[in-house]
């Protein structure tokens, strides 16, 4: 409404666009931000959010560029603000260059981001490029290094191998050092819901839907829990009207999330509605180009006998998301070569 008023305001429309992305409206958000960076070229906070929607779109080399701005503007920044935009940047080259395989570049950004105050962060990131070089044992010793010296430093410890265990589909460690964390630390919802996502990788069903129970209990308005589960049996084609509600009941709290619409449309699909389920999952789609959207978007219109445009769509998302692993399973399931 402001903006409407006053579309001049810059700094509005950048906290605009910023929470559009946190919504994971990435679309929406890009509008915004590049009207951003036409209105105030030297806004380095917009150049850096612009730089990761290029990334997430994999324009690598523009992402890249932008990093490269971002660095020099940073240096007609005051502190604390220079060091700050500085590090950003640092970090979107180096994810820039870890999605380019250029490991030498990549810890190069990184040693120019290390820094006392952002150690842990650091360490991850060396953590996670040893993984991308196929060095997993080595990788994960390197965690070990984050301090333990009180509750909160164990828990952020524990949460970070965990979430490296996961990137690197160790799910079954990770759940282990998810299940030593809801031990430690009780009735944590957001702990809860990551260890029913391992639950879910391993296959383990009924456990998944205890754990996303116990978040639904400590945390009502926990709306992906609601979604993971109503997804879950959705996909499965499981009690598929009490999995609509669920994924219903998810949008109430979170109504533009794109992932959750996609749950709704594959719901409509699992029950027989092709129509609506097209209707829901274009509007996911509209909202995120994502490629796990794209793959249930094209499995719907091939099941309705558009396969052409099925496979327009899987390719032309298969250029943005070259390594998802949904998008690419789903291609081959129908013989279309990735």
């Amino acid at each position: 409404a402001h903006l409407n008023r006053n579309p001049q305001s810059t700094r509005v429309r950048f906290g605009y666009a910023r929470s559009l992305y946190n919504d994971h409206r990435t679309l929406e958000a890009l509008v915004q931000v590049q009207r951003v960076v036409a209105d105030e070229p030297d806004y380095a906070a917009a150049w850096l959010l612009l730089g990761r929607l290029r990334l997430e779109a994999r324009e690598l080399q523009q992402a890249q560029d932008i990093g490269l701005r971002a660095l020099n503007l940073s240096k007609k920044e005051t502190p604390p603000g220079a060091q700050v935009t500085a590090t950003q940047a640092l970090y979107l080259l180096f994810d820039v260059a870890l999605a380019k395989q250029e490991w030498q570049a990549a810890a190069n950004w990184l040693d120019q981001a290390d820094s006392p105050d952002n150690a842990n962060t650091v360490l991850y990131k060396r953590a996670v490029l040893q993984g991308k070089r196929g060095y997993i044992a080595q990788g994960y010793a390197l965690l070990d290094r984050m301090a333990q010296d009180s509750d909160q430093a164990l828990r952020l410890k524990l949460i970070t191998k965990a979430q490296w265990l996961r990137e690197f589909a160790q799910f079954a460690q990770a759940y282990t050092v998810l299940t030593e964390l809801n031990q430690r630390f009780p009735d944590d919802a957001d702990l809860l819901y990551e260890q029913a996502m391992m639950a879910d990788k391993l296959g383990q069903s009924a456990d998944m839907e205890r754990l996303l129970k116990l978040v639904m209990a400590v945390k009502p308005d926990h709306h992906h829990a609601y979604n993971a589960l109503g997804y879950s049996l959705a996909d499965k084609g499981e009690r598929l009207p009490e999995a609509k509600a669920l994924i219903e009941k998810a949008l109430e709290f979170a109504p533009n999330d794109p992932y959750i619409i996609d749950s709704l449309g594959w719901a409509y699909f699992r029950m027989g509605n092709f129509a609506k389920a097209q209707e829901v999952l274009r509007k996911a789609y509209s909202i995120k180009a994502d490629g796990e959207i794209a793959a249930h978007l094209g499995e719907v219109l091939w099941a309705d006998n558009q396969r052409e445009a099925a496979v327009t769509l899987w390719r032309e998302a298969l250029t943005r998301h070259t390594d998802n692993e949904t998008l690419r399973n789903t291609m081959l399931r129908f013989g279309i070569t990735p």
